[in-house]
Formats: structure tokens, sequence, C-alpha cells
């Protein structure tokens, strides 16, 4: 129910003038106004150089898993219709867990953003009780 609450607050302050769609998230959000990395799979073509590896712990089961990837500057701003649309990039770490047990390209993207950001950063998986304000909350993101 959070997804249509937020998702309705967005539309009225949008329609109000006080939200701009098209605007980057880093206007809203100072923390979010840098650069960016986005990770993918390493393709074969890719020079052996730029592939790196980083070990992810499952959530769910407790094992670790070597995921290798690539990173390259985002080539966009962030802006604030990705977020509303859940095409920002910034995923939900239980989707990791289930598309690595499915074999999926972008849960390995997600479990390595996860893994980069370290122990005791942003998670999705535990949100309520962290001991962050929220700007600390949205630089570790």
């Amino acid at each position: 129910m959070t997804k249509v609450m937020a998702s309705t607050v967005a539309c009225m302050m949008s329609e109000k003038g006080v939200l701009d769609f098209d605007a980057p998230v880093g206007d809203y959000i100072p923390s979010f106004n840098r650069s960016w990395n986005v990770v993918s799979e390493p393709k074969e073509s890719d020079d052996p150089e730029s592939v790196h590896e980083v070990q992810y712990t499952s959530f769910l089961t407790g094992d670790t898993s070597a995921l290798q990837y690539t990173k390259q500057p985002a080539k966009k701003v962030m802006l604030v219709k990705h977020c509303m649309s859940e095409s920002s990039g910034i995923g939900y770490d239980q989707w990791a867990d289930v598309d690595l047990w499915l074999s999926t390209s972008l849960g390995k993207q997600y479990g390595v953003a996860q893994a980069l950001r370290g122990e005791g950063a942003y998670s999705s998986n535990c949100i309520i009780g962290q001991n962050a304000t929220l700007a600390q909350y949205c630089d570790n993101i």
C-alpha cells in the first residue's frame, strides 16, 4: 500500500507544481546530485582488466557467491520519474536472491550493487530500525 500512497501524494504534489517528474532527483535529495555507476554482467568482448569480482551474501540463505561485474558511469542523470516508475536502477535486495536463483543477470546486478554498498549500508531488507538520518540513508544508496 505504501507505493500507492507515495504515488498518489507525488501526483498531487506534481499537480500543485511542488514536484517535477522531469527534474533530477538531486534537486530534491542533494546526496543524489553526484556521479553514479551502472554495473552489468561482463560480456566476452569486455577487456579482462575491466572485469571485477565481489562477494555477495544471500539474505535468504546466507550463502556467499562470487559475482563478476563491469561498471561504467551512468550516461543519464537520474530523474524523479525514474524513481516513480522503478527504472532508476536502485533495486530491492530480495530480488537479487530470487533472480540469482533463477540465473537472471538483473539479480547479479542487484547483488553486486548491494555488496558494493557494504555491510551496514542501505538495504531494502532492513529499512525500519536503521540508526541513520534520512540524509545518511540517502548517502548510502
